[in-house]
């Protein structure tokens, strides 16, 4: 655990300027920039459950983890990789495959029509492209490891084969969220809990939490409370700022390379 490494004051935008009422609402749980570095830097055997979800648990190197429904391609966890790699961390995505797909998720409906970079226009815009899945009328209300892409793969098998495509050898281990939580079906205000106690020694979580409203109001529902509990238990949950600036706002964080298209 290191303690006392980041002020657990949670931010608010300055009244009278243009920041969103949202904006720094996390800001007191990352670890700051000098604690990171030294918890990249201090060899140590992973605990259980993570030991158990990596290939080489007898491995002294720190452990990164990226939370998303799905592990996928697209820039954010291609950003994730390149940071935690550059750093000496191994790499873990943990998913929820047995959350649902809404269309009300811009997230979810990513993964059934990922939006595709196609190149710049002649005034240096991003052009992207929607590369059709899955119908998202038909899947909606359907668990994740349900679906299956219009070729009839597994929508989260089609994932997977596309980031071993694009990553290769840099691919991270994955692993279900069930099989690191025990309270994983009990709600996010009972798993938060035991998920963040579960960062500590060599394991640190790599999170954007606020980054819209939406994502705030969860914040302060859940993920704040969270927090806290296990900060009065005496232990400070291991959590790394994913990006720097305001690249996690923008609907190209969930763009992907043009090399997942085809096959």
């Amino acid at each position: 655990m290191l303690a006392g490494t980041a002020s657990t004051a949670f931010g608010a935008g300055i009244p009278g300027d243009n920041t969103p009422w949202w904006a720094g609402q996390d800001d007191g749980l990352y670890l700051s920039p000098g604690a990171a570095s030294l918890l990249a830097s201090c060899p140590a055997r992973l605990p259980e459950p993570w030991s158990k979800l990596v290939p080489d648990p007898q491995s002294q190197r720190p452990l990164a983890i990226l939370a998303r429904q799905v592990a996928t391609p697209n820039y954010e966890t291609l950003w994730f990789v390149r940071l935690a790699r550059r750093q000496g961390w191994q790499t873990l995505i943990l998913e929820h495959r047995s959350d649902r797909f809404t269309v009300n998720n811009a997230t979810k409906c990513d993964l059934g029509r990922p939006r595709v970079v196609a190149g710049r226009s002649r005034d240096g815009r991003v052009i992207t492209q929607r590369h059709k899945l899955l119908d998202a009328t038909a899947a909606e209300g359907r668990r994740l490891d349900e679906l299956r892409t219009q070729s009839g793969e597994g929508l989260i098998d089609y994932h997977h084969r596309k980031l071993r495509q694009v990553l290769g050898a840099d691919t991270p281990a994955i692993a279900d969220m069930s099989e690191a939580v025990e309270s994983w079906n009990q709600g996010p205000s009972a798993y938060y809990v035991e998920f963040f106690r579960r960062l500590t020694g060599p394991v640190a979580l790599f999170e954007d939490f606020v980054v819209d409203e939406r994502t705030a109001r969860f914040f302060g529902r859940v993920v704040q409370p969270a927090f806290e509990q296990v900060l009065s238990e005496g232990q400070r949950p291991q959590i790394i700022k994913l990006t720097p600036g305001p690249q996690m706002s923008s609907s190209l964080w969930s763009s992907y390379p043009a090399s997942i298209v085809g096959d």
